[in-house]
């Protein structure tokens, strides 16, 4: 008989934002035998960033992959690696790296910022040829007889989200057809790659079932766009006698800093800021208490106990989270 070699692979998937924020992955395979281990560090990789829109052609096109957020799987070795992206001279090339230095600030850690975000998207089959104009909207929110698949493809997200210790608080099927919703809970740059984590594990998922998700924020002129609502609270906003008076003044600061928010996002956002399908112009300021037509909305609860938090819900479903984040929070602190 003769001898067989036995492997000890690890498999790791390396994912990352290409210049349109899109997910790009691409997997590497390495090996015990070799003297790597689950538990040893994730090595740096590269990949040719001319095809991604970060390079030209002409020259050095290598970017760099530093993994800065691990999805582990011991048992069946298997992980998800979010990775960070540089030049060949180290400079960063997402909001990722000025996210963490602001986050990392003790003035700011201090007021323990939470955020929730509130992630619409649309699931669509990818040889469907409906017209969107054609659809009623009406009896579509949280409407319990959707789409069998639909419902797969969401409740699988789900399972592998808790199997990830990815904090899903939530998620339900949205006001227009094929649109759904999830929503997760987590601090700074945490959360924000957590997000793209979801992402990346429901675009996967739709892909088996011959799928794709639409992260744009106004995809269909005809009916409602997707959002990334953004629940927002601090320390401060949470303390019972002053919470209330702390939330307005954060509101005076988004109101004076309104379209420095506004264009944190893509300009595709604006096409879903008209002041109509629960959403409010882009180009004017607004709050109220429980309403969904305004730039903030004040929870009902939050006004009732006179503290905690507070939902932005000007971003779009294709927002950057590093740079919104930081920059909501940033703007929010400002004395």
């Amino acid at each position: 008989m003769s001898n067989i070699q036995k492997f000890s692979p690890i498999f790791y998937d390396y994912i990352w934002l290409d210049s349109n924020r899109q997910l790009r992955s691409k997997h590497r395979i390495l090996y015990e035998d070799d003297g790597f281990s689950i538990n040893s560090k994730v090595p740096e990789w590269n990949y040719d960033g001319s095809s991604t829109g970060q390079a030209s052609i002409d020259g050095n096109t290598e970017i760099i992959l530093k993994p800065v957020y691990i999805q582990k799987i011991s048992e069946k070795y298997y992980n998800r690696v979010l990775c960070d992206i540089y030049d060949i001279d180290g400079n960063p090339l997402s909001h990722r790296q000025k996210a963490v230095e602001y986050f990392s600030r003790p003035e700011v850690i201090e007021e323990d910022p939470w955020f929730g975000l509130e992630q619409e998207f649309y699931l669509i089959p990818k040889d469907s040829s409906f017209e969107f104009s054609n659809l009623e909207t009406k009896n579509e929110y949280c409407f319990v007889n959707r789409n069998g698949i639909e419902r797969q493809i969401i409740s699988e997200m789900r399972l592998q989200c808790l199997s990830y210790s990815i904090k899903i608080t939530g998620f339900n099927a949205e006001v227009a057809p094929y649109q759904w919703e999830f929503q997760i809970l987590g601090k700074g740059v945490q959360i924000c790659d957590q997000l793209y984590m979801v992402r990346y594990i429901l675009d996967t998922i739709a892909e088996k079932y011959n799928y794709k998700v639409v992260y744009d924020p106004k995809p269909y002129k005809n009916i409602s766009g997707s959002g990334c609502h953004v629940n927002f609270s601090t320390k401060s906003s949470r303390t019972s006698d002053i919470g209330y008076n702390v939330l307005e003044k954060y509101i005076d600061n988004f109101k004076q800093n309104h379209m420095k928010l506004v264009e944190c996002c893509s300009q595709q956002n604006k096409e879903r800021l008209t002041g109509k399908c629960e959403t409010a112009k882009w180009d004017t300021f607004s709050w109220g208490v429980g309403t969904r037509n305004t730039s903030i909305r004040v929870p009902n609860d939050t006004f009732k106990n006179k503290c905690g938090y507070l939902e932005d819900r000007r971003p779009g479903a294709d927002i950057d989270p590093y740079l919104y984040l930081m920059a909501m929070c940033q703007i929010a602190l400002d004395n």
